[in-house]
């Protein structure tokens, strides 16, 4: 995931307001593919772990860990990290049981797929919702259809006129995934670094 996608998340204007300079260990900054490599290894570290599954806080404080092991102290770490879902979250929570795993690992293919859930999440009935396309073997495409088609992005839209609603199309500025964390690095480091 590019920066560009990141920006599309939402997370762009967020990531800008957390850039301060930030003491390094050393006198070089390590390369970003360096920082982008630790972060990645920490991940497949994780057990059960797959590429694009949703991240939590607690794992994106290990993934900066290993970022500083490498050299770079990320700046104000404690926002980056509150970006993230907290471990105790319902949607974490839910996505975290065997069905809820099944679920994640088939809406991970759709670049929106998580704002969307995190999205529903929030608004009255949406908690019931999830668990109904989590049940259904194909509940994914509910999912694809909001985030890939213009019927989609109508309807996601239109669920700001629910009750407690909300647009679910509305970036969030969270990090999702591993790639969503390696984004903001990379925007953060291009700012200290420049």
């Amino acid at each position: 995931m590019t920066p560009r996608h990141f920006k599309s998340l939402g997370g762009f204007a967020l990531v800008g307001c957390l850039l301060t300079a930030a003491p390094l260990r050393g006198e070089e900054p390590p390369k970003f593919s360096v920082v982008a490599q630790a972060v990645e290894s920490y991940f497949a570290s994780l057990p059960d772990y797959q590429p694009g599954d949703l991240v939590t806080q607690s794992q994106v404080a290990g993934a900066l860990d290993a970022v500083e092991l490498v050299g770079w102290e990320v700046p104000r770490r404690r926002e980056v990290v509150d970006l993230a879902l907290a471990d105790n979250s319902w949607l974490v929570r839910t996505l975290s049981t065997t069905k809820g795993k099944r679920f994640m690992h088939k809406v991970a293919k759709n670049q929106g797929g998580y704002l969307r859930l995190d999205r529903l999440s929030s608004i009255a009935d949406g908690k019931a919702a999830i668990r109904v396309l989590i049940k259904d073997p194909g509940g994914n495409e509910m999912i694809e259809y909001m985030d890939t088609t213009s019927g989609g992005f109508e309807l996601g839209r239109m669920m700001a006129g629910a009750k407690n609603g909300v647009d679910l199309n509305k970036p969030t500025g969270r990090i999702y995934t591993a790639d969503n964390l390696v984004s903001a690095l990379q925007v953060l480091y291009a700012r200290e670094f420049p």
